[in-house]
């Protein structure tokens, strides 16, 4: 999944692509780098940040989508959180709903199933403004996690929307500590036991670069490098860099190491290994 964030003020790359001429030729780009589906923003979820207006956001996105649609065949993703700006994505051509605040909207929901879109259910603790001051989970991160989704796919299959239309995202740095963000990723195998396809994204996100010490524009290497170490366990990787994550992929998929079973050692071998 390559992310276009059509905003002014996002973390990583806010700013870059806000002209509108200038998104649809990263979009265009995105998908000749291989991406699978094109993920596009007009509001900056970042901690600490505001949204738009509705209409500002729309404006945004509107056109971007109906020019992408006509030139692309691959899934389009409207991230949002507000049901005015899906319904006008969906109308316009997207097909999936990234919602960060994981369909918690009695509307959003609704929405979906009226436009037989796939949703991706994010856990987002707060709101963008406050889900980094002093994020706190009591009963532990992973297992506050797995009950918010647990909820939410019920909620949304109440609605109507079928199991096989649903994707989860963990929702790393939405309102997590940074060893939050570490203890996620060490249990995405608990996450993949709900049995619905799982998507992560941390491309350049700040509990890489605040480890490392580094900006989010030198997060690359960083992102590869962990993406890398979790391929295992996620179905969709969401990206900025999609060509660098195409040859990651490929080159996983070349390898595959697989753990070998010890093999026994015979007596003479032993014997050898002894006197070394």
């Amino acid at each position: 999944m390559g992310v276009l964030n059509v905003t002014p003020d996002s973390y990583s790359d806010g700013g870059k692509y806000f002209e509108l001429q200038s998104a649809i030729n990263h979009g265009l780009k995105l998908a000749n780098d291989g991406a699978d589906i094109i993920d596009i923003g007009g509001c900056s979820t970042r901690p600490y940040s505001t949204p738009p207006p509705i209409e500002e956001e729309v404006r945004r996105i509107e056109f971007v989508i109906k020019t992408l649609r006509k030139k692309l065949s691959i899934p389009i993703s409207i991230d949002t959180y507000r049901p005015e700006v899906a319904q006008i994505a969906l109308e316009a051509g997207a097909n999936i709903i990234n919602d960060v605040t994981g369909f918690t909207d009695k509307k959003m929901r609704a929405l979906a199933k009226q436009y037989n879109a796939d949703i991706c259910i994010v856990h987002m603790q707060k709101d963008p403004a406050t889900m980094q001051i002093n994020p706190s989970y009591p009963n532990g991160v992973v297992p506050e996690i797995m009950t918010f989704l647990k909820k939410q796919i019920e909620l949304c299959m109440q609605e109507g929307i079928s199991q096989n239309q649903i994707y989860l995202d963990p929702g790393i740095c939405l309102g997590k500590s940074l060893d939050d963000n570490f203890e996620i990723l060490h249990n995405l195998e608990k996450f993949r036991e709900l049995n619905f396809p799982l998507l992560v994204g941390i491309s350049k996100k700040s509990f890489l670069y605040k480890t490392l010490r580094i900006s989010p524009q030198e997060c690359l290497l960083a992102t590869i490098a962990v993406n890398s170490c979790i391929y295992p366990f996620v179905d969709i990787f969401r990206v900025h860099d999609v060509k660098e994550h195409v040859q990651m992929s490929v080159l996983i998929d070349k390898v595959k190491l697989k753990p070998q079973k010890d093999k026994e050692v015979d007596g003479d071998c032993a014997h050898i290994h002894s006197d070394h």
